[in-house]
């Protein structure tokens, strides 16, 4: 059973290389790491004060509370204008 399942995937595997040789489209996880490190140049050439690179640089402190939120945003929002 083993056995077939690895060729299933092997051959799914061969068949979307294929596809994307015939087609010309790119690997999507090369095209999305491609825009990450451009993103991060383009905001490593921004101004210090500017929010985007303050975002990347920054460097939160402490824990996070344990468990899932007792109030949702929106309960949260409510309380403060009701």
């Amino acid at each position: 059973m083993e056995e077939w399942r690895h060729k299933s995937a092997l051959l799914s595997t061969v068949l979307c290389i294929h596809l994307r040789k015939v087609t010309g489209q790119k690997d999507i996880n090369l095209e999305i790491r491609k825009r990450k490190f451009k993103w991060i140049g383009y905001t490593l050439r921004k101004e210090d004060g500017e929010i985007p690179k303050a975002d990347l640089l920054w460097n939160p402190q402490g824990n996070r509370k344990r468990g899932r939120l007792r109030n949702s945003w929106r309960k949260i929002g409510n309380q403060g204008s009701g």
